[in-house]
């Protein structure tokens, strides 16, 4: 931005790039970021910085101070105001410009029955506010289906980054694995939510923080219809989800025990090219775990991946069973879920 006017103090942007306008869903730090463009390509752009503000610290205020920049030098000075959109209806024009994520996709795949549509219409995606899950700013609805739009998610889906990096160590895919814990603690001790676990509605923020982004997340397990019928089985289901033998919480904690193996090692474990086989292996198929990852991996992976829900890590005590286990310690939850942990990888502009 150029200062064409004023001083340091009380400085006048050219135009109006130095006013952004944000369309706040839940008390949150906001994060400001500083690149500095190289051409046409966002992740060329070279990283210049960021600072952190809380703008909620006096909501019946209109203030300005200066921000220290993170991972570079300098100060910015910023200051906020305050409006409310009452029931103000948003206008064609008024989203000209603005990124979204397309965390509608997964609702295009089906039409979800009535209550989900009744769920999804009537606030349940609003009363979701978590720092690991993306929260939805519009919802459209068009005949007999939901569309949910969530804010731009700058860092891409986590898998690709693990696509490209080929396995995370320990500690990074412990970190991962430690946010998406929280984020289902969250739905399915306070909203009774089933989180259908995939690779697809796992992402990272532009400081590197999970962020899960799905349809199957703003509905309860209480739809009138299958939630397997609305969302589609996760890539490697629970046991029991393929025997018809129940669709609860406890395939989640299965599904993260997927993640966490393919996080250590870079391979699927039970991969084939037809599906049919893929469920075989997941019914019959022994799991064998590479030598060379440590025994509370081992572990806490044989745990997670029992077979029998009703012996599977967190079938008694839920996600504070799992954080207990010896693999998480020396993890500070309060600080965790305060995003106080400073992500090992910052991502660039991703495109994916």
């Amino acid at each position: 931005l150029n200062c064409y006017w004023g001083t340091t103090e009380d400085p006048s942007w050219q135009e109006d790039y130095g006013i952004c306008k944000f369309y706040v869903t839940r008390f949150t730090e906001l994060t400001i970021f500083f690149y500095h463009p190289t051409g046409s390509n966002f992740s060329q752009d070279v990283f210049l910085g960021l600072a952190r503000v809380n703008p909620f610290d006096a909501l019946q205020e209109s203030t300005s101070q200066w921000l220290k920049i993170e991972d570079g030098t300098g100060k910015i000075r910023v200051s906020y105001d305050y409006t409310t959109m009452g029931k103000k209806t948003l206008e064609e024009e008024e989203l000209d410009g603005e990124f979204f994520d397309v965390a509608m996709y997964s609702a295009k795949l089906f039409k979800p029955d009535k209550l989900s549509l009744y769920q999804a219409s009537t606030g349940l995606p609003n009363r979701i506010s978590h720092p690991f899950i993306s929260p939805t700013t519009y919802c459209f609805q068009i005949e007999d289906s939901i569309q949910l739009n969530s804010p731009f998610i700058m860092g891409g889906h986590l898998f690709n980054h693990l696509l490209e990096q080929q396995t995370f160590d320990l500690d990074r895919a412990r970190f991962y694995i430690a946010e998406i814990l929280c984020a289902l603690e969250y739905l399915h001790d306070v909203h009774n939510i089933f989180a259908w676990l995939k690779p697809r509605i796992v992402l990272l923020d532009g400081t590197g923080h999970i962020t899960l982004c799905g349809f199957g997340l703003f509905i309860s397990e209480t739809s009138l219809e299958s939630p397997s019928t609305q969302h589609g089985l996760p890539e490697y289901p629970a046991p029991e989800l393929l025997l018809g033998q129940g669709e609860h919480r406890m395939a989640d904690w299965w599904t993260l025990g997927i993640f966490l193996y393919e996080m250590l090692t870079g391979l699927p474990l039970f991969y084939d090219e037809d599906p049919e086989k893929i469920a075989d292996k997941i019914l019959n198929q022994s799991i064998h775990l590479p030598e060379s990852l440590p025994p509370a991996a081992q572990d806490i992976l044989l745990k997670l991946l029992c077979r029998s829900p009703e012996q599977r890590l967190g079938a008694h005590e839920g996600a504070s069973e799992i954080k207990a286990h010896p693999f998480f310690e020396g993890i500070d939850w309060h600080k965790l879920i305060r995003r106080k942990y400073q992500p090992a990888f910052k991502p660039t502009f991703y495109d994916s």
